[in-house]
């Protein structure tokens, strides 16, 4: 495989910095993702830059293809099977370091769409790097490189004025003044926080209040955030349209009444709760009725959930047309017909998944109260 390959939805697939000999080419490029492959394909890659002279690299890539003898064969990527965040394991730890990342930022500059997934080597060398050469970068995905610390969101924030969306997961050593710092981002539109363990109240309520952010997504992930952070979201995130909260262990019930009251998500369309215990009834009536354009609804592992929330949840909401509830077992089939008869006519779609409350119709159906 090449040392880096092209994609046919015009992106770029960077494996190493043994290619920045061959960046002249591809300057043009937009997208650049940054991952991990198997060691021998380096080797080969590094054998051939060696030895073919400049007019000749071209036709290494032939001989880049092939892994070392007795090696697994590398994956083959394209725009449809390029590695997915999403699904499936994530491959091994990628080598990219710094040098990597400077011949990235020094070859590309027109680059706007850069990910970073499981590259540990990379520092905050390397982020400055990206901000003193990529001025023109909209998307940033920063994934498993537990050595960025809030230095290198410092320089991103500062370098890289045009950025739109941004993504942190795992990265240890990420905390606050990181996130206050690209909450100064004037364009940013969509923040995904994961499993940042020194993420709290503080860099949550500067990354929302920042007097120039229009955030219109924020996912927010397995943080030791509380109470203050659902506050601020509720009150300025006036802008929001999709919010995602995932293992949020230490917000209570109250702060989701508080952050619906505070009425600033007036434009929330598309709200995801997981594993999130301060769920209850006052909660959801509360964000029904005080969310008055949300439309999707999707409930994973809410314990509280229950047919008697349903009932007045639907009372609420008066606009919803999508709702989803996975591995809510205290919700039954009753509940459910219920919902279904008397659901506000602009209702589309019902999804339920690994619901163990809700039993074969047949069973239930005698007892479904009337219309």
């Amino acid at each position: 495989m090449p040392p880096f390959h092209d994609c046919r939805d015009g992106g770029l697939l960077v494996l190493d910095p043994a290619a920045a000999a061959l960046f002249g080419g591809v300057r043009h490029r937009k997208h650049a993702r940054v991952t991990a492959v198997h060691p021998s394909v380096f080797s080969a890659v590094e054998e051939a830059l060696r030895a073919a002279p400049a007019a000749k690299r071209q036709r290494s890539y032939a001989a880049c293809r092939a892994p070392a003898r007795g090696a697994p064969p590398p994956a083959r990527f394209s725009a449809a099977s390029a590695p997915s965040r999403s699904s499936g394991p994530r491959p091994s730890p990628c080598r990219t370091s710094t040098s990597g990342i400077s011949a990235i930022a020094g070859g590309c500059p027109s680059l706007s769409s850069l990910a970073l997934w499981d590259v540990p080597l990379v520092t905050d060398a390397g982020l400055a790097e990206i901000a003193a050469g990529l001025p023109s970068l909209e998307k940033l995905d920063i994934t498993g490189c537990p050595l960025v610390t809030n230095k290198g969101l410092v320089a991103v924030a500062q370098g890289c004025p045009d950025l739109k969306t941004l993504t942190i997961e795992s990265c240890s050593d990420v905390a606050n003044e990181g996130l206050k710092a690209i909450g100064r981002c004037s364009k940013l539109q969509a923040v995904n926080i994961k499993n940042c363990a020194y993420v709290g109240d503080q860099g949550v309520s500067g990354l929302i209040c920042s007097p120039t952010a229009s955030l219109a997504k924020v996912c927010l992930q397995g943080l030791s955030i509380t109470d203050p952070s659902l506050a601020v979201i509720g009150y300025y995130g006036k802008a929001i349209t999709n919010l995602t909260l995932t293992r949020l262990s230490s917000v209570g019930e109250r702060v989701f009444w508080v952050m619906a009251n505070t009425l600033g998500l007036q434009k929330l369309r598309c709200m995801s709760i997981t594993s999130c215990p301060g769920v209850t009834e006052l909660a959801l009536v509360s964000i029904a009725k005080f969310c008055p354009s949300l439309k999707q609804l999707y409930l994973r592992k809410c314990s509280q959930i229950s047919d008697d929330l349903l009932k007045d949840f639907r009372e609420a909401s008066k606009v919803l047309e999508n709702l989803q509830i996975e591995e809510c077992n205290r919700v039954t089939l009753t509940g459910i017909l219920s919902f279904l008869l008397n659901c506000s006519p602009k209702f589309k779609a019902l999804s339920l998944v690994k619901c163990t409350g809700i039993k074969d119709i047949w069973i239930t159906v005698s007892y479904c109260p009337s219309s």
